[in-house]
C-alpha cells in the first residue's frame, strides 16, 4: 500500500505551498503547488512542482522557503559572536544559504 496523503492545514497566505498526493496508484508522486488564493507578484511567487519525489519528502520541498529564511536568521544572529562567527558550522550555514540563492552549484 501507498503512503498516507498528507494531511493539510489551513492556509491564510497563497503564497504558501501545499504538498498534495498525486491520487493515482504512485505511492511516491506528489505536487507541490500554492495555496489558494490570489498572489501579491505571480512572476516571483508561482510555484508549482510535480513529479517522484524518491527519498526525499515534498514537505522538505515545501518547507524550503521558510527553512531558508530561518536559516539566514541564524547566521545573522551568529555572526554577532566572535566565537561563532568564524566557526566551520557558520561558514557551512552561508554556504548552503549561497546554494540555495542559486550562487554555488
Amino acid at each position: 500500500m501507498g503512503r498516507p496523503r498528507t494531511k493539510l492545514r489551513e492556509f491564510v497566505d497563497p503564497s504558501d505551498l501545499l504538498v498534495r498526493h498525486s491520487g493515482n496508484s504512485a505511492p511516491r508522486q506528489y505536487s507541490i503547488e500554492n495555496a489558494p488564493g490570489i498572489l501579491e507578484d505571480f512572476d516571483s511567487q508561482y510555484v508549482n512542482i510535480s513529479g517522484f519525489f524518491g527519498v526525499h519528502e515534498p514537505s522538505t520541498f515545501a518547507a524550503a522557503p521558510l527553512l531558508l529564511a530561518q536559516l539566514r536568521f541564524a547566521v545573522k544572529l551568529m555572526s554577532g559572536f566572535p566565537a561563532l562567527n568564524a566557526s566551520a558550522q557558520l561558514d557551512a550555514m552561508r554556504e548552503a544559504i549561497a546554494k540555495a540563492e542559486g550562487l554555488l552549484p
